[in-house]
């Protein structure tokens, strides 16, 4: 976890030059973001669960074509095509979870739940690497570097500008006994 709050304290000074929202946007984002989080876990839980039929419909297709139609019908890169899939949903998958865990804390402004999305980020940022290195196009690697990059620093900034809602956020319990 240190080397995570490392690369945290990387990634907001290298986003400190950068304008910031207006506070109001800023408040209404914090304020919200649980349930904006709880759309997307449950957008990602419908996606895993596409994705997994599709996988097992591509591959009940390999295997029951026959040769002669199969070297037509798939890629010549399938076995690169299928690794890119199994590892792009295990990805998902772990998202996913991760998503639906962090609405609770997000909604009571806890740290833990700004932590969360901040390592659905870097999870973000992994499989788009992989994804980009599985595509075996010098094409696709480029242009999906390119736009995984700027879809990746739009959304380190947009969480970077939340986080003082979730960081100060410390709760202390003064009941009477």
């Amino acid at each position: 976890m240190s080397r995570v709050k490392q690369l945290e304290t990387l990634i907001e000074n290298w986003l400190k030059p950068l304008p910031h929202l207006p506070n109001d946007i800023q408040k209404w984002i914090a304020n919200n973001v649980w349930w904006i989080t709880l759309v997307a876990a449950f957008g990602s839980a419908i996606a895993t669960l596409m994705a997994l039929s599709g996988i097992f419909a591509y591959m009940s297709f390999v295997g029951n074509a026959s040769n002669y139609v199969g070297f037509y019908a798939v890629s010549s890169y399938a076995t690169g095509w299928i690794w890119s899939a199994v590892v792009s949903l295990a990805f998902l998958a772990i998202s996913t979870v991760l998503l639906s865990k962090a609405v609770t804390p997000l909604k009571e402004h806890r740290r833990w739940g700004w932590d969360l999305m901040f390592i659905i980020l870097l999870i973000g940022a992994a499989q788009a690497f992989l994804s980009a290195v599985f595509s075996f196009s010098f094409f696709e690697f480029i242009f999906g570097v390119i736009f995984s990059a700027l879809g990746l620093t739009i959304s380190a900034w947009l969480l970077f500008g939340i986080r003082s809602y979730f960081v100060k956020s410390v709760k202390t319990n003064n009941t009477k006994q």
